[in-house]
């Protein structure tokens, strides 16, 4: 971005300069836009996560924290 704006500033080619400090600003603000909505969006996801899961075993049903549960790599309804 600087090699590409110095340079058209070095050949005199000031509107060029010009436009692509102009772009280059537009860019990073468009780019700074997105990530705000994305970090917005994964809250809002963090937000729906359930602070409580239900664990039932041999018709024992308990309540316990969702990060106290493992994956079972087995298929149980197969």
């Amino acid at each position: 971005m600087l090699a590409a704006t110095a340079g058209a500033a070095f050949l005199g080619r000031w509107e060029d300069a010009m436009f692509l400090v102009n772009l280059y600003g537009a860019a990073e603000g468009a780019e700074e836009y997105t990530f705000a909505r994305t970090r917005a969006s994964l809250r809002s996801l963090l937000d729906l996560a359930l602070e409580e899961a239900r664990l039932i075993t041999d018709g024992n049903t308990q309540i316990v924290p969702p990060r106290k549960l493992t994956w079972v790599t087995s298929s149980v309804f197969s």
